[in-house]
C-alpha cells in the first residue's frame, strides 16, 4: 500500500490499527454490562449470583443507581480499596520488567 493515497505503508498500518480498535471499542460499548443489576441478557439466577460475588469482594452493594451514587462517590470507593494500591504496585513492576528487553541487548 505504499504510496496509495499518497500515504505511506506505515502510515496506512497505524490507520488499520486504529479502525479496526475503534470498530472493536464501539461494539464492546454495546455488549458489555455496567452492572450485573442493569444486565438485561443475564438470567435472574446469574443476576444474583454476580450481585452476591461483588457483595463478597468488597463486602457491600457498592452501587445503588445513577442518581444516588456519582462519579466522586465512586472515586472515594476506588482510592479507599486496598486492591487499587495492589494493582498499581503490580502494574508498575510489569512495565518496569518489560522494560529491561528495551535498554540490554
Amino acid at each position: 500500500m505504499d504510496g496509495t493515497k499518497g500515504l505511506r505503508a506505515w502510515r496506512w498500518l497505524f490507520i488499520i490499527e486504529g479502525v479496526v480498535t475503534i470498530a472493536i471499542a464501539l461494539v464492546a460499548f454495546f455488549i458489555l454490562p455496567n452492572f450485573p443489576r442493569t444486565t438485561t441478557w443475564l438470567t435472574e439466577e446469574e443476576r444474583l449470583l454476580a450481585i452476591w460475588r461483588l457483595e463478597e469482594d468488597i463486602g457491600e452493594d457498592d452501587w445503588v443507581d445513577g442518581q444516588h451514587q456519582s462519579f466522586k462517590v465512586g472515586l472515594k470507593l476506588a482510592f479507599s480499596d486496598m486492591k487499587t494500591y495492589i494493582l498499581m504496585v503490580m502494574v508498575f513492576g510489569i512495565v518496569a520488567s518489560g522494560t529491561v528487553t528495551n535498554f540490554f541487548p
